[in-house]
């Protein structure tokens, strides 16, 4: 049987659209491009690639682990950053010549963009901590900063004032772009060895060149106008130290005071006037100079007078005679008083309270001046500034931090360490002993550095402070004791109202105020000029604090019969003596005592005379000679000060 020709139509149809299709032509595949000489789009693509290329090259350092490289920054594995900067390399020899061909500018390109992705891919960021010292950048910092002090930028000095320095622009904002620098590497602890020295370096250099530039500034004037103004500066001076207390030579008197007591006007009188003995030799040697050169005809230029200006100014500011500070101290008696316990005396025979040994008060409360003169302006300090500021709102209107006010918002460590801080500088014994410090004289006055619980929180305290001991004999300065702050505040044997039997002042603790006379038996507590009393209540006296003002200057009011001020009212004052219930001051002992210091075990620590911000009761049941109130030792209250104390000689 035949097969059905229908099979063998497709191939035959095959046959003849292919035939048809080569009839028609099939098209030709395109040939390729002609490689020749690049032209100048070439180039200009591959000069836009290497600029690519290096860009990325900078964001990454080489390394082989990133142990060497801070974290801030970002490495790369050495064979990656190594690829790309020679296809760099290999590009840019490209571009040096101009027979590279097409082809080779193309393969460039690829091979820049191909490294470039990988390095990208590879980034990571350094793994390296620095732990070393930073004293040295520190310190250069410091100096830096010192050297700044009071220093303007300028181009030529003729738009600053005679009586300022100037560098050149160039020269203060290079020192300045070093400082910040240190100042980054110091807050991130994130930089090698070799940048930290390489930092110290920098900052010495330009601190060096900075100081080299200083220069006076001469305001636009001639060299005669200056002149003439240093002559006008000379003559408004001539009698700069001449000292105003008539029976006291500054030179011979208060200078050599100042240089034996280490602290300068610390021991000055009020009204009285104190300089240094190298201020007054540097004034002196500068008018000679200035002298000198205001009689000298030779030539002369703006800015060489100028120099001369400034350094006359400069040390006529250093010696111009400071009031003193006024540490000042009152001698007690030793005696014996009836101590009080509740609404009547222990009035028996055998009750009476023993001061065995005389003793020294400072006549004053310690004030901002004699503290900073001490401690040092910055501690303590809080975040708000205020620390020395009695008021406890911002929109009272008396100014508190002048040097006379008492010292405030001092807690009980605070105490303490003025005493023995000012001990060891004036080289005398120290009284308190705190485990863990040594150096009293060089004691951290950093805000950091102070005792845990000083952000008057009173709810943290220093385990190691609480427990301060005291060597009673030693001879250097210390806080009262509770019974010694009250044996002074009645007036010892010299209360006018007391009443002694055999010895005994039976009755001074029952005074409503310090240096309260009998005729002032009716004396509500009420504070006004011309009586001693507290601070804390309105006075009639238009030009007195009024109440809820705050602090007075110490002094204000009329001291007691010992010549103390303040003992009652003003700030109120840290003792030595604990406050524990049930034992105040001596009340729960029913037995003659002798110089009672106090709980041997408690948490806070009293604060006695009362204040101008508390309403203490005025009444014989609490009366102010003997009210007292415990404070935790590691908050600093708005009211609380410190008196000090030193045993007689």
């Amino acid at each position: 049987m035949k097969k059905p020709k229908v099979k063998m139509i497709l191939p035959v149809m095959a046959l003849m659209f292919i035939g048809a299709f080569a009839m028609l032509g099939c098209p030709n595949e395109a040939p390729e491009e002609e490689d020749g000489p690049a032209g100048a789009d070439d180039y200009a693509a591959l000069s836009a690639q290497i600029e690519t290329a290096k860009s990325a090259l900078s964001t990454a350092s080489s390394s082989n682990d990133g142990s060497d490289v801070v974290p801030v920054k970002k490495w790369v594995p050495a064979a990656v950053y190594t690829a790309l900067e020679e296809s760099i390399a290999a590009a840019e020899a490209l571009l040096e010549g101009d027979t590279a061909l097409k082809s080779a500018i193309q393969e460039a390109i690829e091979g820049l963009q191909n490294n470039e992705e990988a390095f990208t891919a590879a980034k990571k960021s350094g793994t390296a901590q620095y732990a070393g010292d930073l004293t040295a950048l520190e310190a250069a910092v410091d100096d830096a900063a010192a050297a700044m002090v009071d220093v303007v930028k300028s181009d030529d000095g003729s738009d600053v004032d005679l009586d300022a320095i100037w560098v050149e622009t160039t020269v203060y904002e290079a020192l300045d772009s070093a400082v910040q620098e240190a100042q980054r590497i110091i807050s991130t602890l994130v930089f090698t060895q070799a940048q930290v020295d390489a930092a110290v370096s920098d900052l010495i250099a330009k601190t060096t060149a900075f100081t080299a530039a200083k220069a006076a500034g001469t305001n636009g004037k001639t060299a005669a106008e200056i002149k003439a103004e240093i002559q006008a500066a000379i003559i408004a001076n001539a009698g700069l130290l001449k000292y105003t207390d008539p029976d006291t030579s500054l030179e011979a008197a208060v200078i050599q005071e100042t240089l034996v007591n280490n602290i300068p006007g610390l021991f000055v009188k009020f009204g009285h006037y104190w300089v240094t003995a190298e201020a007054a030799a540097a004034f002196n040697q500068a008018k000679a100079a200035a002298e000198t050169y205001v009689n000298s005809a030779d030539p002369t230029t703006p800015a060489e007078a100028a120099g001369v200006y400034n350094e006359f100014t400069a040390a006529v500011a250093a010696a111009t005679p400071k009031e003193g500070l006024n540490l000042e101290f009152v001698d007690i008696p030793p005696g014996k008083f009836t101590r009080y316990s509740g609404t009547t005396s222990l009035n028996t025979t055998g009750y009476e309270s023993t001061i065995s040994k005389g003793y020294k008060l400072s006549k004053y409360e310690i004030t901002v001046g004699q503290w900073e003169a001490v401690m040092g302006t910055g501690w303590p300090s809080t975040t708000d500034g205020s620390r020395y500021d009695s008021k406890s709102s911002p929109t009272l209107k008396t100014p508190q931090n002048g040097t006379k006010f008492p010292a405030v918002r001092l807690n009980w460590y605070d105490a303490i360490a003025f005493c023995n801080r000012l001990s060891a500088r004036l080289g005398k014994p120290t009284v308190y002993s705190v485990e863990g410090v040594t150096d009293w004289a060089n004691l951290p006055i950093l805000e950091g550095s102070r005792p845990a619980g000083s952000d008057n929180s009173g709810t943290s305290a220093n385990a190691a402070w609480d427990a301060a001991t005291a060597n009673w004999d030693a001879a250097g300065y210390r806080i009262p004791t509770g019974w010694e702050h009250k044996w002074a505040a009645m007036g010892a044997y010299a209360d006018t109202t007391a009443t002694i039997t055999e010895g005994v002042n039976t009755n001074g603790y029952r005074k409503a105020y310090a240096g309260q006379k009998a005729s002032d038996a009716a004396q509500d507590g009420k504070n006004y000029t011309g009586r001693s009393g507290y601070a804390h209540i309105s006075l009639t006296d238009a030009n007195a604090y009024e109440a809820k003002d705050g602090t007075a200057p110490v002094g204000t009011y009329l001291p007691n019969e010992l010549g103390l001020y303040d003992m009652s009212g003003n700030a109120s004052e840290w003792v030595w003596d604990g406050n524990s219930s049930g034992n105040n001051h001596g009340l729960g002992e029913t037995e003659a005592l002798s110089d009672y210091r106090g709980p041997a075990s408690t948490t806070r620590r009293d604060m006695l005379g009362g204040d101008w911000e508390n309403n203490v009761p005025v009444t014989y049941d609490r009366p102010s000679i003997w009210n007292n109130t415990g404070g935790y030792p590691h908050t600093g209250y708005t009211q609380t000060g410190i008196r000090l104390a030193i045993n007689a000689e």
